[in-house]
């Protein structure tokens, strides 16, 4: 899965970058921006043991991924967005007999700088800590009949760094190509990933 997600942003990259030296590139009163990507991701020493555990007995990661959905607002530089994101790590597993789930939320401020350009063209870096909702759902199942789902829900605190490169589309789209840091924690159980992804701002 994370070859097939590293070959799709080398192709955004190829076919857009030529096309971006042509487009205007509209400033806004308001942005959104929705992303995904993949995320190279180590769970605290219990619950990397529990994953590892049910892999050896069979189960299958079915689904890792990184959502990214934020709202912002410029300041009057037009080189900072100020808003509110929630990001994430949903991590999915599954056997015969049940699937379960391991999920990291992250929910709070959210500043974007652009170094070289106005909001929504070159580079920018990004920083947004938060509130981390972490959750693990299990639901054991007897051919289609579910037996019994146990859930496990904890809050905490994280912090997300890095940036990217911004790809006029249109001269109200924008790709983004991007690479950041996190750290979520959730005592007692903690995630530190590397993720690589692209994204639509407009």
């Amino acid at each position: 899965m994370k070859h097939a997600y590293l070959t799709l942003l080398l192709c955004l990259c190829v076919t857009t970058t030529a096309s971006a030296q042509r487009t205007d590139n509209l400033q806004e009163n308001y942005y959104f921006r929705v992303g995904t990507g993949y995320p190279f991701v180590t769970y605290s020493d219990d619950l990397q043991s529990a994953i590892d555990l049910v892999e050896l007995l069979g189960a299958r990661r079915t689904l890792i991924a990184t959502l990214d959905v934020g709202v912002y607002w410029p300041l009057a530089s037009r080189r900072t967005l100020l808003g509110v994101s929630m990001t994430g790590i949903p991590d999915f597993y599954t056997d015969d007999n049940w699937e379960g789930t391991v999920n990291f939320m992250q929910i709070g401020p959210a500043l974007q700088y652009f170094l070289t350009s106005k909001i929504g063209k070159g580079l920018f870096l990004r920083l947004e800590p938060g509130l981390v909702l972490q959750w693990t759902d299990v639901t054991i199942r007897e051919g289609s009949t579910t037996i019994r789902t146990e859930s496990e829900q904890k809050s905490g605190f994280g912090v997300l760094a890095g940036g990217g490169y911004a790809i006029p589309l249109s001269p109200g789209t924008r790709l983004t190509i991007d690479a950041h840091a996190s750290f979520r924690s959730a005592d007692p159980n903690e995630a530190v990933a590397v993720h690589i992804g692209a994204g639509l701002l407009w």
